[in-house]
């Protein structure tokens, strides 16, 4: 039996696995959240984290998915790298999933094919966490530059009151004379 179609057969443990092992990483009560509440309008980080997953799932098993596979990494690193996780707990979730698979395929009967299976699949996940890291190095960019330009409006304004407090004209002299 070919890797694809165990994978194929057992997508719906083996996501249930890898989200499970991605919400390990948030704080208990976080990821009984983000676990039981998959619903887009009242957890959106939870449905998005489940939307993407099961779209990588799939296009890992289907390298023709290109687009998809690219905005659904793009919408799971977006909130992963607002969260405080370092750039590799960030990225690193994409590798949890070769556990999974290795979890839900040891039941299987060893077939030599497998094994060239597998070298392939780990090396999609491989290019996929590649992927994964430089769209978490783009976002945490576009984070700074949003930062920096906040900090220069700051700045600006700063500048600008000081400089209106400078140079708007002194009240009457024989008016502070008189206050003295």
């Amino acid at each position: 039996m070919r890797l694809s179609e165990i994978l194929t057969k057992e997508k719906d443990a083996a996501l249930t696995a890898w989200r499970r092992r991605i919400y390990d990483a948030y704080p208990p009560e976080t990821a009984q959240f983000l676990e039981n509440r998959i619903d887009q309008f009242q957890n959106p980080v939870g449905h998005t984290i489940s939307q993407s997953l099961e779209t990588l799932y799939d296009c890992l098993l289907d390298d023709a998915r290109e687009e998809e596979r690219r905005e659904a990494l793009d919408r799971l690193i977006r909130i992963r790298s607002v969260q405080k996780f370092s750039a590799g707990a960030a990225v690193g979730f994409v590798f949890l999933l070769k556990g999974v698979v290795r979890e839900r395929v040891k039941d299987y009967p060893p077939d030599p094919q497998l094994a060239e299976d597998f070298l392939d699949f780990d090396h999609r996940v491989d290019l996929l966490t590649l992927e994964a890291f430089d769209v978490y190095a783009a976002c945490r960019e576009q984070l700074l530059q949003i930062r920096i330009s906040e900090i220069e409006r700051t700045y600006d304004r700063a500048l600008k009151r000081s400089k209106f407090f400078l140079t708007s004209e002194p009240e009457n002299e024989d008016h502070n004379a008189k206050k003295e």
